[in-house]
Protein backbone atom coordinates (compact mmCIF):
# COMPACT_ATOMS: atom_id res chain seq x y z
CA UNK A 1 0.00 0.00 0.00
CA UNK A 2 1.71 3.51 -0.80
CA UNK A 3 2.64 5.66 1.37
CA UNK A 4 3.24 9.75 1.63
CA UNK A 5 6.37 11.10 3.08
CA UNK A 6 6.27 15.20 3.19
CA UNK A 7 9.51 17.02 1.69
CA UNK A 8 9.40 20.77 2.19
CA UNK A 9 5.87 20.60 2.55
CA UNK A 10 4.87 18.47 -0.57
CA UNK A 11 3.27 15.18 -0.17
CA UNK A 12 5.22 12.76 -2.29
CA UNK A 13 4.01 8.86 -2.83
CA UNK A 14 6.38 6.35 -1.67
CA UNK A 15 5.48 2.32 -2.69
CA UNK A 16 7.59 -1.05 -1.04
CA UNK A 17 7.67 -3.57 -3.36
CA UNK A 18 9.84 -6.83 -2.50
CA UNK A 19 11.77 -4.87 0.10
CA UNK A 20 12.97 -1.61 -1.95
CA UNK A 21 11.07 1.14 -1.66
CA UNK A 22 10.05 3.33 -4.67
CA UNK A 23 9.24 7.28 -4.63
CA UNK A 24 7.15 9.15 -7.00
CA UNK A 25 8.80 11.03 -9.59
CA UNK A 26 5.30 12.61 -11.05
CA UNK A 27 4.74 14.10 -7.23
CA UNK A 28 8.09 15.71 -7.08
CA UNK A 29 7.60 17.17 -10.41
CA UNK A 30 4.39 18.00 -10.21
CA UNK A 31 4.62 20.24 -7.63
CA UNK A 32 7.89 22.06 -8.24
CA UNK A 33 7.40 22.43 -11.86
CA UNK A 34 4.75 21.84 -12.96
CA UNK A 35 3.16 19.06 -15.47
CA UNK A 36 5.01 20.40 -18.69
CA UNK A 37 8.07 19.04 -17.15
CA UNK A 38 6.94 15.93 -17.20
CA UNK A 39 5.29 16.11 -20.78
CA UNK A 40 8.74 17.14 -22.22
CA UNK A 41 10.47 14.32 -20.29
CA UNK A 42 8.07 11.83 -21.65
CA UNK A 43 8.50 13.28 -25.38
CA UNK A 44 12.14 12.80 -25.55
CA UNK A 45 13.35 9.78 -27.71
CA UNK A 46 15.78 8.77 -25.12
CA UNK A 47 13.21 8.16 -22.72
CA UNK A 48 10.58 6.52 -24.46
CA UNK A 49 13.28 4.02 -25.45
CA UNK A 50 14.36 3.34 -21.87
CA UNK A 51 10.87 2.76 -21.00
CA UNK A 52 10.02 0.45 -24.08
CA UNK A 53 13.41 -1.58 -22.75
CA UNK A 54 12.60 -1.21 -19.39
CA UNK A 55 9.14 -3.02 -20.24
CA UNK A 56 10.22 -5.55 -22.46
CA UNK A 57 12.57 -6.73 -19.88
CA UNK A 58 10.31 -7.18 -17.16
CA UNK A 59 6.62 -6.80 -18.73
CA UNK A 60 5.80 -10.43 -19.93
CA UNK A 61 2.48 -8.70 -21.30
CA UNK A 62 4.59 -6.18 -23.28
CA UNK A 63 2.83 -4.56 -26.30
CA UNK A 64 5.84 -4.26 -29.27
CA UNK A 65 3.51 -2.65 -31.89
CA UNK A 66 2.33 -0.25 -29.43
CA UNK A 67 5.56 0.27 -28.09
CA UNK A 68 6.71 1.67 -31.70
CA UNK A 69 3.45 3.41 -32.39
CA UNK A 70 4.74 5.40 -29.15
CA UNK A 71 8.00 6.60 -30.13
CA UNK A 72 6.72 7.67 -33.33
CA UNK A 73 4.53 9.49 -31.39
CA UNK A 74 7.18 11.32 -28.94
CA UNK A 75 8.58 12.37 -32.34
CA UNK A 76 5.83 14.30 -33.11
CA UNK A 77 4.97 15.70 -29.62
CA UNK A 78 8.65 16.41 -28.98
CA UNK A 79 9.19 18.85 -31.90
CA UNK A 80 5.72 20.74 -31.19
CA UNK A 81 6.96 21.35 -27.86
CA UNK A 82 10.04 22.96 -28.73
CA UNK A 83 8.48 25.15 -31.01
Amino acid sequence: MPTKIHVQEQAITVISHNNSDYISLTDIVRNQMQEHVIFRWLSFKSTIEYLGEWEALYNPNFNYTESVQLNVHSKVLHRKLLK
